[in-house]
């Protein structure tokens, strides 16, 4: 089942196709979109086997709660501003990871996820071949303000392209 609804684009994108092939332009896109971040929606486990040694764990996507267990012992987390650090809250003293840490969460980004698949579909029906057209008097010329997945990418992940750890990303159903 698709994140983004034909009618949530259609709020915000004129098109003429049809409602079938939209929803195949929005299926596609939130394929895409989820090559780069992972699943758009729900619980996913994170494996950290060799965790920053006396930091905080920087989470891949934003979340405002998590479950941790620090080789197999669960832990006490404070989640704050895509950081995971050990203990009741931001300003205790840090107690160090022993590792391999494992983080379960839930991303809390879902409206910026829609919004951004919103985007990524009317990036695909307005997009052209071409830098630059002229027809009969007519010229158009890409501005350069385009589209562009890496920086919704960026936006929607602490660090853009990947974790700075050796990681295990699996989701569950």
């Amino acid at each position: 089942m698709s994140l983004t609804t034909v009618l949530d684009v259609r709020a915000l994108v004129e098109t003429a196709i049809g409602d079938d092939d939209l929803q195949d332009v929005i299926d596609r896109e939130e394929a895409r979109l989820a090559r780069r971040i992972g699943p758009l929606t729900g619980e996913r486990t994170v494996v950290i086997p060799s965790p920053p040694y006396n930091q905080p764990i920087r989470l891949y996507r934003a979340a405002t709660a998590a479950t941790v267990e620090d080789n197999g012992t669960e832990v006490d987390v404070t989640v704050h501003g895509g950081y995971i650090y050990r203990g009741a809250d931001t300003y205790t003293p840090l107690t160090y990871w022993v590792g391999p840490v494992s983080l379960t969460y839930t991303p809390d980004d879902e409206l910026e996820v829609r919004a951004g698949v919103i985007e990524m579909v009317r990036d695909a029906l307005a997009r052209s071949p071409y830098q630059s057209e002229s027809i009969d008097g007519y010229s158009y010329n890409r501005g350069a303000g385009a589209f562009s997945l890496a920086a919704l990418v960026r936006s929607l992940t602490f660090g853009g392209s990947g974790q700075p750890y050796t990681l295990t990303l699996s989701a569950r159903p």
